[in-house]
């Protein structure tokens, strides 16, 4: 397996000790060099004492007053022990809390570190990040050159105000209302467009280049093509999720490099079989039989070469490898670009992940039941299903293969009774690259091919 290492920072043993147990405040107000002070004792969490002075009071008034505000916090438990800067609260909460605790995934970490990198950079590495305003927070999330970026740095501005919030590091959460501002803001400016599905006999043209032109991750594409995972479910199966004789897909987990174990400051990250995006994530999918028998004739070769080279990778049975028996990894922009670039597809207006959107496309155009629809992409809500990944508007034609779509069209069995959707029940001839007896599919994919070259 591929191997990475990766570093972390110092563990600072002050974030896991913020909780006030007990204190003892001095009656007495204190004058020092001219100015007022309340001197107390606070007992944290594992037991340590801590002497704390709050001074710098012009009048024994404004201490008297302080005092009592200080008295209501500790009773309340929203009492700051110590006072972070904004660098060593992220090193804490993105190496050690986040791994540890929230366990993220590697390409988590990775985009997470970016936006961490950014924000610092926005508010200064010594702020205290008790001291950040709201206009800081709205200066580092706007300041983002893409959408994506943005979207990065919100979930990370979210996620670590409201557990500084929560773990006695902040007393008032600026970030919390910063950010519902900003994205009510940016909905008023814009809709979020959508991704562009493919069409039938785009599919159709895609399948037949792949197969001539990349075919390591041929069967890859036709298994996103005709159960509508994520990449990362996708190279991530193993011939144990394939139940044959129901003829179905059973997506329980996915492939992705973790972070489990990493205790050290330096560590090893591995891709490993890792948990599903969400719990709805969990499901089954009914298989084509042209997709069974692919499936089949791999693991025919995937056994002989289980048994005869002495390098085959053991602790797992991947459907989808390279040598000995690996998996692959989500990195195959490269190969799908390459292979739209020969279809004549602009590469830069597509992703791996339009096909998953084509999936959804073609089940509602041919009025699947959007709740079944949104079960088996494993979405929690079908509104979502809809609203982010249904094309209404396909900018490409359907061109007219009467032949191939009689054929699809007149398998279609809807049972409106019954919401999952049962796509085995679906002849996907128009898949034909996979099926050498179709040889009008073939033939039509060859002439679309050489129509964009030429044009």
């Amino acid at each position: 397996m591929h191997v990475k290492k990766y570093t972390r920072p110092p563990l600072d043993p002050r974030f896991q000790n913020t909780t006030v147990v007990d204190w003892d405040i001095r009656d007495k107000i204190i004058c020092d060099h001219g100015k007022y002070c309340i001197r107390f004792n606070i007992t944290l969490q594992d037991g340590k004492k801590k002497f704390c002075q709050k001074g710098g009071f012009c009048t024994k008034r404004e201490a008297s007053i302080a005092k009592k505000s200080l008295v209501q916090d500790l009773v309340t438990h929203k009492y700051i022990p110590y006072q972070f800067t904004i660098k060593e609260f992220y090193d804490y909460w993105l190496y050690y809390y986040m791994i540890d605790e929230y366990k993220i995934a590697y390409n988590t970490l990775i985009s997470y570190r970016k936006a961490v990198e950014r924000i610092i950079d926005s508010v200064g590495a010594d702020k205290k990040i008790a001291d950040i305003k709201e206009e800081e927070i709205r200066c580092a999330a706007l300041g983002c050159p893409t959408k994506e970026t943005r979207k990065n740095v919100f979930a990370v501005l979210s996620s670590s105000f409201s557990y500084a919030k929560s773990h006695n590091i902040i007393r008032v959460n600026p970030a919390e209302t910063s950010l519902k501002t900003i994205k009510l803001m940016l909905k008023e400016k814009q809709i979020r467009p959508k991704r562009s599905a493919f069409t039938l006999d785009e599919l159709l043209l895609l399948f037949y280049t792949c197969k001539e032109v990349e075919p390591s991750i041929y069967l890859l594409m036709l298994i996103s093509a005709a159960t509508g995972v994520r990449i990362s479910e996708a190279i991530g199966l193993c011939y144990n999720d394939i139940d044959f004789v129901k003829k179905e897909v059973i997506i329980s987990h996915q492939l992705g490099r973790t972070l489990n174990g990493f205790k050290n400051s330096t560590t090893d990250t591995v891709m490993e079989n890792t948990r599903v995006k969400s719990a709805n994530g969990i499901r089954s999918i009914p298989l084509p039989d042209f997709i069974l028998e692919e499936i089949i004739i791999k693991k025919k070769n995937h056994d002989y070469q289980k048994s005869h080279d002495p390098c085959f990778y053991q602790l797992a049975d991947y459907i989808i490898t390279r040598e000995h028996g690996l998996p692959i990894s989500r990195a195959q922009s490269k190969r799908f670009k390459h292979v739209l670039e020969v279809a004549g597809f602009d590469p830069n207006k597509h992703t791996w992940h339009d096909i998953r959107h084509s999936y959804a496309t073609i089940l509602k155009d041919n009025e699947i039941n959007l709740k079944a629809i949104s079960k088996v992409l494993g979405h929690g809500s079908e509104e979502f299903t809809d609203r982010v990944y249904i094309d209404h508007h396909i900018k490409y034609p359907v061109t007219d293969i009467s032949n191939v779509m009689d054929q699809f069209f007149q398998s279609l069995q809807i049972q409106e009774q019954d919401p999952v959707y049962d796509i085995s029940t679906i002849n996907l001839d128009f898949l034909s690259g996979v099926e050498e007896t179709n040889s009008y599919a073939k033939s039509y994919a060859k002439k679309m091919l050489t129509n964009r070259i030429d044009s």
